[in-house]
């Protein structure tokens, strides 16, 4: 009975010790994996078929998994990443688990649908067993993605960076005056004939370049900005290098620390030796610059004395020449009116020589005795018509003669008068006819009303006349029916005429020029330049009006004429 009783008893106690360890590893189970599944990194171990056997929270969440148990017993590729991925990471488990060796810290992708989704930092070690067998693999991983892209983010920068510092033409410097490191940008070495690989500590290397007498004033506004005297550095200096003498312009800005004392120099060097090249070629033109004035003084004024009397001799000589284009304008008239009154003067010659011989017809006739009534009523008819024919024809040259005479008379008089303008400038028109006739040109002259104007009427013939000769010889190239219009009216105290054609216009280019004198576009045709330019001066110096022109390629050319009534 004893021994059963102590068996029990032993047992018993055997059972509470087992609970009190199974509560112990329970807690142990629940103090890790509570620990585990805190940690900031992924946690994750597997068998020697690279399937897993455990992980912590973090590494089930970036599995797409919602517990433990989804992931015990699964490989890589039942998981979300790509195949691709899978592979990379069995080939690590595989080569850790053969070589016994760790892999500690190296960065791999991990991809899903074809793309880099994350960067990984992973550490695998090989999984031991209490008799030191590798049975598997433990390794851990942080996601550095945001890493990366930072680290991405920062080698872009360095290079839009280098490129910035090539892209410059000045040279930039930073001076690290604490730490004893001056950065030079390649721009700056190629400015300072330093090698590519030069690596300095202050500017010792570079001040030895520097001429002597120089380099008091360098280290003197050097120490002021570095004392805070100054708030910028900048200095001229004439440098001697193995490609000769340069002049290099040092600019820098300090930067203190919470003490006042500088730490830091920012700047640029840039080489300026075109400009003080140029500078010193400018010092030495101003030099000579005063001498050279007071003899250009001198032979202005001699040549200005020059100038003068050439400008009387060219104004006596313009004076002529306007004359002679008066006069010049005056003969055409003569030789194509008479030209043109030739045909109806001839026209009449032959029919009255045609009439003479009808009437000795008749006049034998009537002497023999033949003479019939058909012969005397063909006679009459026929005498009719050559009277009318003569008649119309004389009418015809007398009409353009009388024109003829009294423009020419207006032009070569200075007589004062009073004219019905619109038919005075209907008797232009006419006077000119051959001319328009040979140009084909169709003239159409309106007034308003009857306007009568006291005025010197040879200077109005002129200015038409050449206007409408302008026209003639300039406007109508390629104008398959050329028109010109003359209107005049009535505008308070003045009267405005305009003059316009539909021909090929005036350009920007030379519109500012058409009443230049001698101003011309047909030079290699005879054309003289003075044909407005003596419309000009008759309307605007004789008349005392006012003319404009308003014009645009392809548009014809309009003159617009205002003189005062009185």
């Amino acid at each position: 009975m004893s021994g059963d009783s102590t068996s029990k008893s032993t047992k018993a106690e055997l059972e509470r010790r087992i609970e009190l360890l199974e509560c112990e590893l329970a807690r142990n189970r629940n103090f890790f994996r509570t620990a585990l599944d805190h940690l900031p990194v992924r946690v994750f171990w597997k068998d020697t078929q690279s399937l897993y056997l455990g992980a912590n929270r973090l590494f089930v969440e970036d599995a797409g998994l919602s517990s433990l148990e989804q992931l015990v017993g699964c490989s890589d590729y039942d998981l979300p990443w790509d195949n691709s991925t899978a592979e990379l990471y069995r080939k690590d488990d595989k080569y850790v688990m053969s070589t016994e060796l760790e892999r500690v810290n190296y960065e791999e992708p991990q991809e899903r649908d074809g793309k880099t989704v994350n960067w990984l930092r992973t550490t695998k070690v090989p999984l031991r067993n209490d008799h030191n067998e590798v049975i598997g693999v433990l390794g851990t991983y942080e996601d550095i993605s945001e890493f990366k892209a930072q680290q991405l983010a920062l080698a872009e920068s360095e290079e839009r960076y280098k490129l910035a510092l090539a892209g410059v033409s000045d040279g930039i410097f930073d001076w690290n005056i604490d730490q004893q490191r001056l950065f030079l940008s390649d721009t700056a070495k190629r400015v300072l004939e330093l090698a590519p690989d030069y690596e300095g500590r202050s500017f010792e290397p570079i001040v030895s370049c520097i001429q002597a007498t120089h380099q008091t004033s360098f280290y003197r506004q050097l120490v002021a900005h570095l004392k805070g005297e100054s708030p910028i550095f900048e200095v001229e200096l004439p440098m001697t290098f193995t490609s000769g003498r340069r002049w290099i312009l040092v600019r820098g800005l300090a930067k203190p620390d919470k003490q006042g004392r500088c730490q830091r120099m920012c700047g640029s060097v840039s080489d300026i030796s075109s400009r003080r090249e140029a500078q010193e070629e400018i010092h030495r033109l101003n030099s000579s610059l005063e001498l050279k004035v007071s003899q250009r003084t001198s032979e202005l004024e001699s040549t200005n004395e020059k100038l003068l009397d050439a400008l009387a001799v060219l104004r006596a000589a313009q004076d002529e020449l306007i004359q002679n284009e008066n006069l010049a304008s005056l003969g055409a008239l003569v030789s194509s009116v008479a030209h043109e009154a030739n045909t109806p003067l001839g026209i009449s010659l032959t029919a009255s020589s045609h009439l003479v011989e009808l009437l000795s017809d008749i006049e034998h006739k009537f002497e023999s005795g033949s003479l019939k009534k058909s012969d005397f009523l063909n006679f009459f008819a026929n005498t009719k018509e050559c009277s009318d024919l003569v008649q119309n024809n004389l009418k015809r040259a007398s009409d353009l003669i009388g024109s003829f005479k009294k423009i020419a008379v207006d032009k070569s008089s200075e007589e004062l008068r009073s004219i019905g303008l619109g038919d005075y400038i209907k008797e232009i028109v006419l006077s000119l006819s051959p001319r328009l006739r040979k140009a084909k040109v169709n003239p159409v002259v309106s007034v308003d009303g009857e306007v009568t104007l006291t005025t010197y009427p040879g200077s109005i013939a002129q200015v038409f006349t050449n206007l409408i000769m302008n026209s003639i010889h300039h406007a109508f190239v390629d104008i398959d029916k050329p028109e010109i219009h003359i209107n005049c009216k009535r505008e308070k105290d003045d009267l405005v005429l305009t003059y316009w054609d539909n021909g090929v216009g005036i350009s920007d280019e030379i519109k500012g020029q058409i009443f230049a004198p001698f101003f011309t576009t047909k030079r290699e045709s005879g054309g003289s330049g003075l044909g407005l330019n003596i419309v000009h001066n008759i309307v605007c110096n004789k008349l005392k009006g006012r003319v404009v022109c308003e014009s645009d390629l392809g548009k014809g050319a309009c003159f617009y004429i205002s003189l005062p009534c009185d």
